[in-house]
């Protein structure tokens, strides 16, 4: 498929008014920039937290080409509170493999790799610091707040901002990923978040840019667990800058907004960024490929998400956004100069949501809305095929409106696997024909597994069968 993105609005990163409780001024919007001298050189196998605490300000540390074990970055008092311009930098000099995890607890922190290529064939780009695990930036305590971290050339599974001020994630590759079970959730969720043990400072001025977040699903048992997964999950925030990035072939959501802990986010700008459809789950026929019918950016909360603008995006096979329902409501949201396939009902035309020019392919949303864009540079891409055949369309016929249908949280349904389209249908909005869907993740109140607390006309046949008892 070809997408059309148009270049991003803003250069620099929102900026927040007003403090939040342990979060320093915003000193740099791009980040840290190496000394050309270094003072280390870290051999394969070494510690890197050994030379960031050996490390005055402003050094420059060469991380040799080689293997390392899994690197935590720990708090570093005297380097908390430095201008950008003292950040300790570690520069790759060949390609560096992590197996395991890069946790970055400290501040003035810049973790840099080479990356070749750019965002048109992101598929073939690559970048010499290679992560098995997950890159983790998190704030230990409320006064332990890792502020002025970039990190940037890196290929890694997971990626997580946790409870971190002036942070800059860019040129990374986030994917393939698997999330399996192992009496655990085998890997993190990359997220936008808060670290609970941080409370109550959650994270402010963040910069994704040029991310690649792709081929991010799980295992069946990792479904039947309850670990929750898919592109990205923002939680809570200040100031979160998504740009020139890309979000393909990821299980059950693009990007999941949702607060189940702090304030819903806000100040967030989504820009110049391709979404594809959320995709099957990779234990089904078509997973990783076939589109679950979901929305891109999802809010899933009864929450009010104030200041966000989403603009210059392209949102191809699946909605650029729901409001779960007519849950989630909005002040001071604009959608511009998007293209694809326009926000469900819960999202379009709704009040506090303002849309310009956004030349959608299936309608308008409001009398300012569709046409052409407002003249701005654009890039043209051709995403690569998937790397898997999609299956041939099933002639199964769609199922008849129901009534009574209604949007619900799930949780898994013991013994119900076995029926055609087991017990979790989602309905965009009730304006919209019905549509079936195998399995949809949301938070419950309750015990888990439990049976969801509404169910369609066909889920209560299943249940009067007894086939959601516990």
């Amino acid at each position: 498929m070809r997408a059309r993105w148009l270049a991003a609005a803003s250069a620099g990163v929102v900026a927040i008014a007003g403090t939040l409780v342990g979060v320093q001024t915003l000193t740099s919007t791009t980040g840290c920039v190496p000394d050309a001298t270094s003072s280390a050189v870290i051999q394969p196998g070494g510690s890197w937290n050994a030379a960031y605490q050996a490390a005055a300000p402003g050094s420059t540390i060469t991380v040799s080409a080689g293997s390392y074990g899994g690197q935590t970055l720990a708090w570093k008092p005297d380097q908390a509170g430095r201008p950008a311009s003292d950040c300790i930098s570690f520069v790759s000099s060949g390609n560096v493999s992590i197996s395991g995890n890069l946790t970055i607890q400290g501040s003035g922190v810049l973790v840099k790799g080479v990356v070749t290529g750019n965002m048109a064939d992101w598929r073939s780009r690559t970048h010499s610091i290679s992560v098995t695990g997950a890159v983790t930036l998190s704030g230990e305590t409320s006064t332990r707040i890792p502020t002025d971290v970039t990190v940037e050339g890196v290929n890694t599974g997971n990626l997580l901002t946790l409870s971190t001020a002036n942070a800059v994630m860019r040129d990374i590759d986030v994917g393939p990923s698997l999330l399996d079970w192992n009496n655990g959730c085998t890997r993190p969720e990359n997220k936008i978040g808060v670290n609970g043990s941080a409370l109550p400072t959650v994270g402010s001025n963040i910069l994704w840019e040029r991310v690649a977040v792709h081929d991010q699903n799980r295992t069946q048992a990792a479904q039947i667990n309850n670990c929750h997964y898919g592109g990205l999950f923002v939680v809570t925030g200040a100031g979160i800058t998504i740009r020139d990035s890309v979000f393909v072939a990821n299980h059950i959501y693009n990007i999941q907004v949702q607060n189940f802990v702090g304030a819903p986010a806000s100040s967030v700008k989504i820009e110049n960024t391709l979404f594809d459809c959320p995709t099957q789950a990779t234990y089904l026929s078509g997973g990783g490929t076939v589109c679950l019918g979901q929305a891109s950016v999802q809010f899933n909360s009864s929450s009010t998400f104030s200041d966000w603008v989403i603009s210059g995006n392209t949102f191809t096979r699946a909605a650029a956004s729901y409001a779960d329902n007519f849950r989630a409501s909005f002040v001071n949201v604009t959608f511009s100069g998007n293209t694809g396939l326009k926000p469900l009902a819960d999202v379009c035309g709704r009040a506090g949501v303002t849309f310009t020019s956004n030349p959608w392919t299936n309608g308008t949303c409001g009398a300012n809305d569709g046409g052409t864009p407002p003249p701005v540079t654009t890039t043209t891409i051709t995403e690569p095929p998937p790397t898997t055949t999609e299956p041939p369309t099933t002639t199964e016929p769609e199922p008849p409106v129901d009534p009574d249908r209604t949007i619900f949280c799930s949780e898994y349904v013991p013994n119900a696997q076995a029926e055609s389209n087991y017990a979790k249908w989602l309905t965009q909005n009730p304006g919209e024909k019905s549509r079936w869907e195998p399995y949809r993740d949301g938070i419950c109140a309750g015990g888990s597994p439990a049976p969801p607390a509404m169910l369609t006309a066909k889920g209560r046949g299943l249940a009067a069968a007894g086939k959601l008892a516990g």
